[in-house]
């Protein structure tokens, strides 16, 4: 059975060891993905084949440097983050009615506006133009609502390092108009004359009446 040796490292660098004659790296990515790498063949003692241990480090150190780049400049558009979102928010355990409207929306309206366009490339403006155009056809607390997805989905673009901003928290929002309702009440004369309106002769209108007065005098609504 092949040993493991593993060498101690600093937080957050990873882990190398040797497994059976081979220096072998493992490191989360940044998306949360354990990676493990071959680094190259270990070094037998007295000899001077394979890789010395810090001749492992360096070739490990440039292994996970190269990955980073690689993550950083992934060109993702708004539907596949879209799609990791819907994931992520499986995983987090967050209500089916939730889930199915955010994906809802992402497939119906968002991706197809922003088509293939990177998230990175998103602009401000550009989300201003999609609120404008959604405006025409939905409500704003709609849009609103579709602007809280995009947000979502910017976020984790910059988890992940798809994205350098999240152009919805400089974009202007469309506002929500409150209206106040108003609550009439029946004043006196009013319900006096509730009261004595006839009432059908059946065992419902005989308590009709008294269900009317129960609700003025204890402000049921």
């Amino acid at each position: 059975m092949a040993q493991a040796t593993k060498t101690r490292r600093g937080y957050g660098t990873g882990s190398l060891r040797i497994i059976g004659r081979s220096w072998v790296g493992s490191w989360y990515a940044p998306d949360g993905r354990k990676l493990m790498r071959k680094v190259g063949p270990a070094r037998t003692p007295g000899e001077r084949d394979g890789l010395t241990k810090s001749q492992a480090e360096e070739r490990f150190r440039k292994m996970r440097g190269a990955e980073q780049s690689r993550t950083a400049t992934e060109r993702v558009t708004m539907a596949e983050a879209g799609e990791e979102l819907s994931r992520r928010l499986e995983i987090r355990g967050r209500k089916k009615s939730h889930r199915m409207t955010v994906a809802s929306d992402l497939r119906n309206h968002i991706a197809p506006f922003f088509a293939g366009t990177e998230l990175d490339k998103i602009e401000p403006r550009t989300v201003e133009r999609y609120i404008a155009l959604k405006l025409k056809t939905l409500a704003p607390k709609t849009v609103r609502n579709h602007l809280n997805t995009m947000h979502s989905v910017f976020e984790l673009g910059m988890r992940m390092g798809w994205c350098q901003r999240n152009p919805v928290k400089l974009a202007d929002r469309p506002v929500i108009k409150t209206t106040e309702t108003r609550i009439k009440f029946l004043d006196q004369p009013e319900l006096e004359k509730l009261l004595a309106l006839p009432y059908p002769d059946d065992a419902f209108g005989q308590i009709e009446p008294t269900l009317y007065l129960t609700a003025a005098m204890t402000g049921l609504r």
